[in-house]
């Protein structure tokens, strides 16, 4: 950046972890208050692994707003290093 715009200050890593908390929690309540307002709901999960070969399980809910657009939106995504079988399921769910 001293080449490219030499006034320009790096953010530090405390001020963009900050902004970053600001906007999910922003994000939030937005959604929280999207799905208080919709009339029903329907919730997808999905396991999958990364390239890294990491596992993890993604819970999604999709839903119409008052505008009649089509909404998904990831609700959750948590690390699931156990092996996929229903009860696994159930058990990462209810968490």
């Amino acid at each position: 950046m001293s080449l490219v715009a030499p006034q320009y200050a790096v953010p530090s890593r405390t001020t963009i972890t900050s902004r970053i908390g600001l906007l999910y929690e922003a994000e939030k309540a937005a959604l929280m208050t999207e799905l208080k307002t919709c009339k029903s709901a329907t919730i997808t999960t999905d396991t999958w692994t990364s390239t890294s070969t990491d596992s993890y399980l993604t819970v999604t809910t999709h839903f119409v707003n008052d505008d009649w657009a089509m909404r998904s939106c990831v609700l959750m995504t948590r690390g699931m290093p156990e092996r996929h079988t229903g009860a696994n399921l159930a058990d990462r769910l209810n968490e």
